[in-house]
């Protein structure tokens, strides 16, 4: 089975605006909320999180050394509510392991 590929661009601008994690961008909202549908409808459960996690290591690993640097001054905006605060549209079951079928019991 072949699986459509998406770039990391697109990954995490469906993930993180498609999906409202970070903030709602009403001009591109559509678009990136169209994305996150296709990729989740599209990959399957293992892989979508494999490509998403990859591509969270791959941003990591460029922005982790001014990490502290940006805390301090997201830090003061959110505390000070500069920051508009996300407005969530997270699929439920997107990071929950499948439960086992539950064993069958005598007289059922």
């Amino acid at each position: 089975m072949r699986f459509k590929q998406y770039t990391v661009a697109e990954l995490l601008n469906a993930f993180l605006y498609g999906s409202y994690l970070l903030h709602n961008l009403t001009a591109v909202w559509p678009k990136y909320k169209k994305l996150f549908r296709d990729i989740y409808d599209t990959l399957l459960r293992e892989q979508l999180l494999f490509e998403l996690h990859m591509s969270l290591k791959l941003v990591h690993n460029h922005v982790s050394s001014v990490a502290a640097v940006l805390y301090q001054d997201f830090a003061a905006w959110s505390n000070g509510e500069l920051v508009p605060r996300p407005d969530l549209m997270w699929h439920k079951d997107i990071f929950i392991a499948p439960s086992a079928p539950k064993p069958a019991t005598e007289g059922t």
